[in-house]
């Protein structure tokens, strides 16, 4: 993020990850969507969205293919692509539709 995106907001998400703390420390690839969730895809950990000082984690255990996120897109459609290891998926809801 550059300098001058820094504000408030930028401030209490930081906040909101040091406290809480995505599902890996390994974080291999970082998207700010449309609605401005902030997706991580890490090594070992799944998939993390934060949004509003909340983070949801998806992993196998939940339904994610791999836990292992390489690349995360959005297409103009709102919907998200995510590779792996091995595949690449791309999501059926709207990224502006997935729970929190």
């Amino acid at each position: 993020m550059c300098p001058e995106n820094t504000g408030p907001q930028r401030v209490a998400l930081f906040r909101s990850l040091a406290q809480q703390g995505p599902s890996s420390d390994r974080i291999l690839s970082l998207l700010e969507d449309a609605q401005q969730r902030l997706w991580i895809g890490t090594y070992g950990g799944g998939l993390n969205a934060v949004q509003d000082g909340q983070i949801a984690h998806y992993s196998e255990d939940t339904g994610l293919f791999d836990d292992v996120v390489s690349c995360i897109l959005e297409d103009r459609a709102g919907r998200l692509w995510l590779s792996a290891q091995l595949c690449c998926l791309r999501t059926c809801q709207r990224a502006s539709n997935a729970a929190m």
